[in-house]
């Protein structure tokens, strides 16, 4: 019996363990528990008022599981700290009765007062009627007076999203209960899964609130504004609105995600958001949002996210990139806007990852017209944490919401975490310091709250609104001082545009400096204000104007605010900065959309004509003008016909889209042609049987479903088909295909059609079958084959395991051509298939058969030569010479053999081209059309320097012991992930096994890889990517 006791004793003592708490990476912060459970349980949104006061949605109807005891319904709760000894002691519900909520902001004290009349329990008002999808542009705001310091007697009023509407809630009496609730924007759908409604409010500096809505699983939805206007669709994915604070002048803003969950603005009034990822293409995103932005995900086009017309890093014309990718499952952001932290945290953006568990930094980086950046975690617990929402106190410190653990339905648990500094020196009361200080210094705090108070404060003092202009003007305070006089002086109603653009004298004086409040000022420039005459900008602030970050807001206020400015120079400024950075997706995509304001600028299908200059402007500007053809004119047919004879396949790839998606069936021929070209690629394969797909009636949903060997199969085998259309099917079928016979391939190794006889060769090289050895060997041996023929086979050959039954006579070839035995058709091409030997035998070099053949031929080859260098590495393992490609002359067929070979960098392992090679990292069929040849060479040499936020490599850790490093590849809809590593194998890992997921600074792409080729397989390789476009 007492063993039986001791026994039960353990297991309790195992059960009710308390998790170690999450870690602080950052020694110059600290991590304290503010609440947990009895207090609140699983908690999501959260916020800070000025008064220290922290604000969390508990959830109650998440999930709830059968007999749950909880709470009902979803409330919302202050937590205090009324003894100053870090943690709450007091919890008063402020509302409750709610579902699904999901967000809750407490009206920042800079914003003005909703103007709304509600009634206890109040909806709002009624719906007045429908609405175009896109509202009218508004001119400024009507604005309230001014705000009240805080303490004084005023409502408290909160803003709270649920799955199904905004709500604003109020307080008139001073209890800390909300009297009064008005629906300031609600959603009318079946959708009711708890979180892909709306959530992630936001405002920006002039009071216009922003928040998010899910892809709703793809069903009908109507949005409606208090004034009655509604927004429908369903299918096209997530989307972002805004409206004001009352609920009137909603509008959609930006689509194509997936869910972006939560919103901030940073303190130059740019918006960026997390979002989630679809079931097949992670990363998770963060992302910069512009007015009108498309960010690719197309619900309707099948929730894998893999289909051919969907982007997930602006793979799309039109569509836009991520800045970075982020953790699993990211559900806060703020941008860190105060004193609290350490210097290098202010502007940086912090985002919480639900599925990692951790808390990460985000630096940012400009990159043209938007931003790259990587996650730099600073918090990182085990799985019994699971960061939610993130709010910004105002003594800088930061509140986080934790659900505590991985169950969707609800448990019982819930913590509210503080993250601050560990200097005593840098606490303070935790409210907000709106006494003392004259205006002027105030406006140099770095707590934003503090300063965009005192700047909306100079609506009705004439005095500030003065000293608001010498701050914008002064040279000697800080961009951030400066964009806060701009916020304030433009939320004043009588200001003019020239105050703030120029001086009487000068009417473009403010805007010489091309910094983030140029940029600013040249946003509100459409957005708010009237009576600019931008005819005549002088050449100084035209060069200004066209810098990437400033072109973008420039095309912002043309294409979204001010229509009527594209009849000025504006536009032309906006088209010469994307001519002058044509792959900048944000400059595009603005020039395009600056063209959309313009009256009669018609796309004249003559301009596709295959014989124009075939130049990389006139790709972008093609591809552009196919998408603003559609735009003007969906269903015109007489632009994507001509459109799909150009010579660009990203001006065919993006006409293919449009008859697709706009189901023009008079066109269905001409892309059946399209299949029967030779010059058709891989992507544009797909995209023209996604189309035909579309065309036949069939869900694009379905064809994503559609496993590739379903439509490529058939056109592999049927022999009626154009050789090339089949080699192109060849091409995009993995190669390790178990339906593929190796029958098909030996029977392809012996066809007439050097192209389709290519491909089958190529395809054996990615994946040997021992049936195919002999032919092979026979196409190695044939004088009368091309040398290139012979090459690619060898490279085949070299891929062939020693087991097989024809290894002696594999054996027999290599040895022969290290040696220079083979018969020629052309003597000149000896040394090329001595080469092409030599590569191949690099693994047997130590058998003496072998090593004594290789040195036998390094004798009478001259120093310095591309042979004596292939044979020194064979037998070495390593060039020691060093990265020195510069001064060969590069041979692009022989660097794709090289790109391609099982022997040496490998590349192919891991990366596509036109549909051949690794899926792991980025796809470089076009990479040549955003690097030259020195950041070819440094990405090689250096990989670790620069790398895409798409391709973050992470380390897994697991509950089994195991780690794994890597990309991941993809996360199977929560049940595992799969993580590729530099060798190119994919490793499934259950998802219950993964304790953490850590990004890493270090590429996944191996270092040395330089070191594994010569100096001329280099310079060929580096030749072969500058191909690439």
């Amino acid at each position: 019996m007492s063993r039986l006791l001791i026994g039960l004793c353990l297991l309790s003592s195992v059960g009710t363990a308390v998790a170690a708490p999450p870690r602080v990476l950052d020694d110059r912060l600290k991590l304290d528990l503010f609440a947990e459970q009895p207090q609140i349980v699983t908690p999501t949104g959260i916020d800070v008022d000025h008064r220290g006061r922290v604000w969390a949605i508990e959830s109650n109807t998440h999930f709830p599981p059968e007999g749950y005891a909880g709470h009902p319904t979803d409330r919302v709760l202050i937590l205090e700290d009324t003894n100053a000894d870090g943690r709450a002691d007091k919890v008063t519900t402020f509302a409750d009765g709610f579902t699904h909520a999901m967000s809750v902001v407490v009206k920042p004290v800079w914003l003005d007062e909703p103007a709304v009349g509600s009634k206890p329990g109040s909806g709002g008002t009624g719906e007045k009627g429908r609405a175009d999808e896109k509202t009218p542009p508004t001119t400024s705001p009507s604005l309230s007076p001014s705000p009240p310091l805080p303490g004084s007697p005023s409502a408290l009023t909160v803003f709270l999203a649920t799955r199904k509407d905004i709500l604003l809630l109020r307080d008139t009496d001073g209890d800390l209960k909300a009297d009064e609730q008005t629906t300031l924007v609600r959603l009318d759908t079946p959708g009711n899964y708890p979180h892909n409604g709306l959530a992630g409010i936001a405002f920006d500096a002039l009071g216009w609130m922003f928040f998010g809505f899910g892809e709703n699983l793809g069903a009908d939805y109507k949005l409606i504004g208090s004034d009655g206007v509604t927004l429908s669709g369903g299918g096209e994915g997530g989307n972002m609105y805004r409206c004001r604070p009352d609920g009137t002048k909603l509008e959609r803003w930006a689509t194509g995600f997936w869910n972006p969950h939560a919103s901030c603005f940073d303190a130059f009034g740019r918006l960026f958001t997390v979002d989630n990822d679809p079931d097949s293409r992670p990363p998770c995103r963060l992302l910069h949002i512009i007015p009108g932005g498309d960010y690719g995900y197309r619900f309707r086009n099948g929730r894998k996210g893999t289909h051919p017309f969907t982007a997930w890093n602006g793979e799309i014309p039109g569509t836009l990139p991520m800045v970075s990718g982020t953790g699993e499952a990211p559900s806060g952001i703020l941008c860190y806007e105060s004193d609290g932290f350490p210097d290098d945290y202010l502007g940086t953006l912090l985002v919480g990852s639900w599925g990692d568990h951790r808390i990460d930094q985000f630096v940012l980086e400009p990159k043209g017209a938007s931003f790259t950046s990587r996650p730099k975690p600073i918090v990182q617990g085990d799985d019994t944490f699971r960061p939610v929402g993130l709010a910004l106190a105002p003594d800088g410190s930061v509140y986080f919401t934790d659900w505590v653990l991985r169950d969707y339905k609800l448990h019982g648990k819930g913590r509210v975490w503080r993250l601050s500094n560990t200097d005593p020196s840098q606490h303070d009361s935790g409210v907000m310091r709106l006494h003392g200080p004259l205006p002027g210094e105030q406006l140099k705090s770095n707590r934003l709250s503090e300063r965009r108070w005192i700047a909306r404060v100079a609506q009705d003092q004439a005095d500030i609104r003065e000293m608001l202009l010498r701050v914008l003007t002064s040279p000697r305070m800080s961009s951030r001082s400066r964009v806060e006089a701009l916020w304030g002086l433009a939320n004043c109603p009588d200001i003019k545009s020239s105050d703030f653009l120029g001086s009487p004298d000068n009417r473009f004086e403010y805007l010489r400096n091309a910094d983030e409040v140029t940029e600013a000022a040249v946003r509100l420039s459409g957005q708010l204000m009237t009576g600019i005459d931008w005819q005549g900008v002088p050449d100084n602030v035209a060069r200004n104007l066209s810098r990437p970050a400033i072109a973008r807001v420039l095309g912002e206020s043309i294409e979204h605010y001010r229509p009527d400015l594209a009849k000025y120079n504006l536009a032309g400024i906006a088209w010469v900065a994307l001519l002058e950075q044509e792959s900048d997706p944000f400059l595009q995509f603005h020039a395009l959309h600056s063209m959309y304001g313009m009256n009669g600028l018609d796309v004249e299908p003559s301009i596709f004509k295959a014989d124009r200059v075939n130049a990389q402007k006139s790709r972008v500007v093609d591809t552009y003008m196919v998408l603003l053809a559609r735009h003007q004119k969906p269903r015109d047919t007489a632009v994507p016909s001509a459109a799909l004879k150009s010579t660009w396949d990203a001006v065919r790839f993006a006409a293919v889209q449009w008859i697709g998606e706009e189901r023009l069936s008079d066109l269905q021929p001409d892309v059946e042609r399209l299949l029967n070209d030779p010059q058709t690629t891989p992507k544009l394969l797909l995209a023209c049987l996604a189309t035909l797909s579309l065309l036949d009636g069939v869900p694009a949903a379905e064809f994503e479903k559609t496993p590739p060997t379903q439509y490529l199969l058939p056109l592999i085998a049927d022999a009626s088909k154009p050789a090339a259309l089949r080699a192109t099917a060849l091409r995009l079928l993995p190669a390790g295909t178990p339906e593929l016979p190796a029958a098909r391939l030996v029977e392809f190794l012996k066809s007439d059609d050097a192209a389709l006889q290519l491909e089958a060769i190529r395809t054996l090289a990615q994946s040997p079958r021992k049936e195919a050895v002999a032919a092979l060997c026979e196409i190695v041996a044939n004088p009368q084959a091309t040398t290139e023929l012979r090459c690619e086979a060898l490279l085949a050959l070299s891929a062939v395991g020693r087991e097989q039954s024809e290894s002696s006579r594999v054996d027999a070839l290599l040895l022969d051509g290290i040696e220079n035995r083979w018969r020629l058709r052309d003597p000149s091409d000896a040394e090329m298939l001595r080469l092409e030997a030599v590569r191949a035998a690099r693994p047997r070099a130590n058998e003496t058969t072998f090593r004594d053949a290789l040195m036998k031929a390094r004798e009478p080859a001259s120093e310095g030569s591309a042979l004596r260098a292939a044979i020194d590495l064979a037998l070495t393992g390593k060039n020691d010479s060093g990265p020195q490609p510069s001064a060969l002359d590069p041979q692009p067929s022989h660097g794709r053999r090289v790109f391609f070979s099982p022997h040496g960098p490998q590349c192919a392992k891991c990366h596509t081209v036109h549909g051949r090679g690794g899926k792991i990292g980025p796809d470089l069929s076009v990479i040549a059309r955003t690097m030259n040849r020195e950041k070819l060479h440094d990405s090689i040499v250096n990989p670790s320097k620069e790398i895409s936020p798409y391709f973050l490599t992470w380390v897994v850790a697991t509950h089994s012991g195991k780690a794994y490093t890597g990309l991941i590849v993809s996360e199977n809809g929560g049940r595992d992930l799969a993580v590729g590593d530099a060798e190119g194998n994919v490793t499934t890992i259950p998802w219950d096994d993964i304790e953490s997921r850590t990004p890493s600074p270090v590429s996944v792409m191996p270092q040395g890889l330089h070191q594994r080729m010569t100096p001329q397989e280099f310079a060929d390789l580096l030749g072969y990517l500058e191909t690439l476009k």
